[in-house]
Formats: C-alpha cells, structure tokens, sequence
C-alpha cells in the first residue's frame, strides 16, 4: 500500500462532498438574493421557478442560517469560531460536524438529502431554461 492508496479514497471523498455542497449552496443562494432582490424585473413563472426550487425542504436545509459553521468549515479550510473542537473528531470531519451543524442528522443521511437538491436544482433550472426558450 502507498501513500496515494491511504490518502486519496478518504480526502478525494471529502473534497467531492465538500465541491457539491458549496456548488449547490452558492446556487441556491444566488437564486433567493435573485428574487428578493430583483424580483419586480422577474416574469410570474419566473418566480415561481425560482420558488420551486429554493423553497424545498432540502434547500432550505443546504441554506439554512444555523448550519452556517458548517458551511464555513467547509469553505474556509478549518472549523468555524463558534464550532466545539473538542466535539470534532479529526479523522472523521464531515461525520463528526453534521450532527453538531444539523441537529443530530447522521453524515450519511445529510449526503442523501444532499444529492436531492442537487437532483431537484438541476431539474428545476433546467425546466425554468427551457420555458424560458419557449418564449
């Protein structure tokens, strides 16, 4: 076994969850400050596209304000001020801070939720594009 052979299953796995879970977010985010901000310039069907995919349960988990240390973590390259190290457990990043972040939710079952937003965005902007098109 070599260093590559130790190292990159683990880290590999990591910085994938961590890739799609910042990806989604910044979309979902970009998509609320779009019609709160501009929502007047933003045709009825629109809204309701935008509607229907940042106003899931999903979503409104990936953006929700509480798990913001955990999206900082994630962004940042270490943990968040306001996250208990002695709670973390080093080898198991992701494993040890969901809980903390998301209110006892297993690591596993927030990968799943996870992979249904990003399955309902792409649906969602993908639908929105072409209606769009039509026009």
């Amino acid at each position: 076994m070599n260093f590559v052979d130790v190292l990159v299953p683990s880290s590999l796995e990591y910085s994938l969850f961590k890739i799609r879970f910042l990806t989604v977010y910044q979309v979902l985010r970009s998509l609320q400050m779009l019609r709160a901000e501009r929502s007047s310039d933003l045709s009825a069907e629109s809204l309701a596209a935008i509607a229907g995919i940042v106003d899931t349960t999903e979503a409104q988990m990936n953006v929700d304000p509480s798990a913001k240390p955990f999206r900082n973590t994630l962004m940042h390259y270490g943990p968040d001020r306001r996250i208990n190290l002695s709670q973390v457990d080093e080898d198991d990043l992701i494993g040890s801070l969901v809980p903390l972040c998301y209110n006892g939710l297993a690591a596993g079952d927030l990968a799943a939720k996870l992979d249904v937003c990003i399955t309902q965005t792409a649906a969602g902007l993908n639908t929105w594009a072409q209606s769009q098109l039509r026009q």
